[in-house]
C-alpha cells in the first residue's frame, strides 16, 4: 500500500492542512464525501482560486493522490439535469407549485476543462495526463448527458465520488511528484474572501442571461 504519511511531515502539507480545516467547514459536500478518502494515500484541496490571465478560476475540489489528481466540478443541483453535449449550456429542471423552470447555466464539462487547463500551467506536461475530470451531482439530481465522455472524463452523483476515485488504483506519480503537485496548487492558490467575491461577480458579467430561472 502507497503511503503518504511521510509526506505529511513537510511545511507544505501543513500549510495544506491549515487551508483544508478552513475550507472544509464551508463544504458539507467536501466532509460528507471526500473526507472518507483514505488520509494515506488522498490529499483534498477544497475551494482552489487560481489566476487565469487577467480573472481567476475557482475549482471546488482537487484530490492529489499516486493515482491520479482529480479535479472536481460541484453541482448542487436537486433537479433533472439535461446535458445535451460538452459545448452547450446544460439546463436543470425544477418542478414548483406554479410549474416547471428551468435554470441554464455553462457546461460544466466545458467549465472543468478550463479549470485543468489552468492547473497545466502548474503541472509538468509528461505527467498532463495523471489529471481526471469529474462532475458531481447531488445524489437527488437525475442526470442526461447525451454527448460522449473520454476516459479521462466523469459524470457522477455525490455518492458515488469516491468509489469512482478508488477505481484508479495504477501508480502514476511518486511520491515525491504529489508533494510537488499539492504545494505547487497551494503556493498558487489565491483563496480569499474578497477574491471570491470578486470570481462570482465576473461569472454574473459573464453570464448574465444565464444564472437565473427561467419558465420552461
Amino acid at each position: 500500500m502507497i503511503r503518504i504519511s511521510t509526506l505529511l511531515n513537510n511545511e507544505a502539507v501543513m500549510t495544506y492542512a491549515s487551508n483544508l480545516s478552513s475550507h472544509i467547514r464551508e463544504y458539507f459536500f467536501a466532509q460528507k464525501y471526500l473526507s472518507k478518502l483514505p488520509r494515506q494515500a488522498y490529499l483534498v484541496l477544497n475551494n482552489i482560486i487560481l489566476q487565469n490571465g487577467d480573472g481567476a478560476t475557482q475549482i471546488d475540489h482537487i484530490v492529489v493522490s499516486p493515482f491520479g489528481v482529480f479535479v472536481i466540478e460541484e453541482k448542487n443541483h436537486r433537479a433533472n439535469v439535461w446535458g445535451p453535449d460538452r459545448n452547450t449550456h446544460w439546463r436543470s429542471y425544477y418542478t414548483y407549485n406554479d410549474g416547471q423552470k428551468y435554470f441554464a447555466y455553462q457546461s460544466p464539462l466545458l467549465q472543468n476543462a478550463g479549470h485543468i487547463n489552468v492547473l497545466k500551467h502548474l503541472i509538468p506536461s509528461h505527467l498532463h495526463k495523471t489529471l481526471v475530470s469529474i462532475i458531481s451531482f447531488t445524489e437527488s439530481a437525475y442526470i442526461r448527458y447525451k454527448g460522449v465522455l473520454n476516459s479521462q472524463e466523469h459524470i457522477v452523483v455525490s455518492e458515488e465520488l469516491c468509489d469512482l476515485i478508488s477505481s484508479y488504483r495504477k501508480q502514476v506519480l511518486s511520491m515525491a511528484e504529489v508533494g510537488k503537485i499539492a504545494q505547487a496548487i497551494l503556493d498558487a492558490n489565491q483563496q480569499t474572501p474578497d477574491n471570491t467575491r470578486k470570481h462570482i461577480e465576473t461569472i454574473r458579467l459573464k453570464y448574465p442571461n444565464v444564472s437565473r430561472p427561467i419558465h420552461a
